[in-house]
């Protein structure tokens, strides 16, 4: 059989021979990778396939009618990674940016919270965002009357933002504070 392919299936240790599909090098099979079996290029189903695994396109997906999304998305929720795409129980269109699942086609939600604590010469404050939110970004700023002071550190923390000043020799009260941007 020049030119062709016999397509085998194994499940649980038994061999199931499926219906031979041809192919000719005119159509479908150009490749032959290095033990020197034909590999498939293009394959046509008429009918159902069901894929047991994750199936994997390096090109794009058509459709010739609907494409059924059947995976569940619930608004603010925690998902990874960014890109994928669910629905809710009425069919609304999810995309998961940022960490969140977010309406395809909204807006991202977001807050800013805020802290300040004060502290003797090296003051330092936390912020948090809630638990179904995911941190975006922060800032924050150090005051300390008649002297001078400055921020040794302004970072994200966990799912929120951390501060802490230094108020240098001035051994005087100061107050750090914090915002967090947080998105859900």
């Amino acid at each position: 059989m020049k030119n062709s392919i016999l397509f085998l299936a194994t499940t649980l240790g038994a061999s199931v021979v499926a219906t031979p599909i041809h192919f000719t090098s005119n159509s479908a099979v150009e490749n032959i990778n290095p033990s020197g079996m034909q590999t498939a290029i293009a394959i046509t189903i008429n009918g159902n396939a069901v894929v047991s695994g994750s199936l994997r396109s390096n090109d794009r997906i058509s459709t010739g009618e609907y494409v059924q999304i059947d995976g569940m998305a619930n608004s603010g929720s925690d998902c990874h990674p960014n890109g994928l795409v669910g629905r809710d129980n009425n069919g609304v269109l999810f995309s998961c940016q940022f960490g969140v699942w977010q309406k395809v086609g909204g807006s991202i939600n977001t807050v800013v919270r805020h802290n300040s604590d004060r502290g003797y010469r090296w003051p330092k404050s936390e912020v948090s965002c809630a638990s179904h939110e995911k941190v975006m970004g922060g800032g924050s700023s150090c005051y300390q009357e008649g002297g001078m002071i400055w921020i040794l550190k302004s970072a994200p923390s966990g799912n929120g933002w951390f501060t802490q000043c230094d108020g240098g020799l001035e051994n005087k009260w100061g107050t750090a504070e914090v915002w967090v941007i947080c998105a859900y």
